[in-house]
């Protein structure tokens, strides 16, 4: 509580999630010259390394091309624990939708168990939207390696089999059951 004699304390503006990202700064790559020899080798799909330059470093650079390029990027990490270190990151700099996690499918190949729900649909949802299905903007894709090397849907499988659907679709009702 505060103290009479000092008076009111002034209220301390709080910001929203959404306020408290750091993307009004990615403008500021507009300015750099080595990020538009970056930007030129990405576009000419060159090879490129990015050396030198800490993880936040890094993930600003990989912001900036997200948000300053309009391009998908995917984030590979050594490890679970360090993807999500990424993910965390790179929302700091794009906001939570903006960055998707492609997970290690939970239980190994020949265990009992099944995968989680939730794992399940961040992988396809991942797939869903690097083939550009629903929403069109360009996202970050988190991913450790292990997931990577696990068994998923073909691509043209994930485009015959999705659906999107709105209030007032209707399905026939064999197509929907496949």
């Amino acid at each position: 509580s505060a103290d009479p004699r000092l008076g009111p304390v002034p209220a301390v503006p709080r910001l929203a999630a959404e306020g408290a990202r750091l993307a009004g700064v990615l403008a500021l790559v507009d300015r750099s010259e080595r990020f538009a020899e970056l930007a030129a080798r990405i576009e000419a799909r060159e090879a490129t390394n990015v050396v030198d330059a800490t993880a936040g470093a890094r993930a600003f650079a990989w912001a900036a091309i997200v948000a300053r390029l309009g391009r998908t990027v995917l984030v590979v990490a050594a490890s679970e624990a360090r993807a999500r270190r990424w993910r965390a990151e790179l929302s700091g700099w794009l906001g939570e939708d903006r960055v998707l996690t492609f997970p290690e499918r939970e239980p190994m190949p020949f265990e009992a168990s099944s995968p989680s729900h939730a794992s399940v649909h961040q992988r396809l949802h991942a797939l869903w939207r690097i083939r550009g299905g629903a929403d069109r903007d360009a996202v970050a894709i988190v991913a450790p390696l292990r997931a990577l090397l696990q068994h998923t849907i073909r691509p043209e499988d994930l485009a015959d089999r999705a659906r999107v659907v709105a209030a007032g679709t209707k399905l026939p009702w064999r197509e929907t059951a496949l």
